[in-house]
């Protein structure tokens, strides 16, 4: 998709994931704190993971149409690379959201069959901070592909006063 509303579409649709991004980092790192939201919120946290990653999915498409047509005297490799990455970032994300549905459940069955279970537990709360992680790594990414974008919209048509 190259436009929307005679308007190019990748420049609208970069603005979900940017919004969305540091949002789920925040809902990540609070359910790696709250062990007992992580169990009554954590399909929540899958769904946005989700609507995280197609934005994102969204965004690079329409950028890479939005490429096409930009002229090569543009200089976006280093946008690409940063968007590429963050791509991968928001995947990642996304499974290790899953990830953590798998932790709680296998938590919830060690707990049932031996209540003082505590690996079970270590496991869980290992696999919900480094979401966190992988949440806080994606928000900085995020930025920088971001920053990258502006600086290449906006150099050149904004010139310091001298």
């Amino acid at each position: 998709m190259k436009s929307l509303f005679h308007l190019p579409a990748h420049p609208l649709f970069v603005h979900a994931p940017v919004v969305l991004m540091p949002l789920v980092a925040l809902f990540a790192l609070a359910l790696a704190v709250r062990k007992d939201w992580r169990q009554r919120y954590i399909w929540q946290f899958v769904a946005s993971c989700a609507v995280l990653l197609g934005a994102t999915l969204l965004a690079a498409r329409t950028g890479e149409a939005f490429n096409a047509v930009v002229n090569d005297s543009v200089p976006t490799k280093k946008h690409q690379e940063l968007a590429d990455t963050t791509r991968i970032i928001v995947a990642l994300l996304f499974l290790a959201s899953l990830g953590v549905v798998a932790s709680i459940r296998g938590d919830l069955r060690a707990t049932a069959r031996d209540p003082s279970s505590s690996s079970a537990r270590r496991l869980s709360s290992l696999a919900s901070w480094a979401t966190g992680a992988i949440s806080v790594i994606g928000t900085i990414w995020m930025i920088r592909t971001g920053h990258e974008g502006a600086r290449i919209v906006w150099s050149g048509v904004l010139k310091p006063k001298r």
